[in-house]
């Protein structure tokens, strides 16, 4: 878990983000650049832990922002609802260095874990 980050948010001139809820404290985000598709960022939000489900970024639109834009979005929603931490889990070897956006987007490590499986 981290703290919402405060005062990080600035509109970007170029992304335009829409953010629906339903009835099982889940929020879908989604973000669109120049007009096309980019991004959706999913939160689930019980009270006890707000978490970011899921996050993706279409490949021609990396490196715009737009990961860090869905996520400061959704830090803002979280807050207004009266939320005063967020977690994520990710894999720390994520071949689209995702531990690098959620730094950006000011999240810090709290631990972590490493993940067993039998060969079957």
């Amino acid at each position: 878990m981290a703290s919402a980050p405060r005062g990080l948010f600035t509109p970007h001139p170029r992304i335009r983000v829409s953010v629906a809820a339903d009835e099982t404290q889940q929020r879908v985000a989604h973000a669109i650049l120049d007009g096309e598709p980019a991004g959706v960022l999913i939160t689930r939000d019980p009270k006890d832990r707000p978490w970011v489900a899921w996050l993706g970024v279409a490949k021609a639109t990396r490196g715009n922002g737009v990961a860090k834009h869905l996520l400061l979005t959704a830090f803002d929603t979280l807050r207004a609802r009266g939320r005063h931490t967020v977690g994520v889990d990710t894999d720390t070897h994520n071949a689209t260095d995702a531990v690098r956006v959620y730094q950006r987007a000011g999240m810090v490590s709290q631990g972590t874990a490493d993940a067993w499986a039998p060969e079957l």
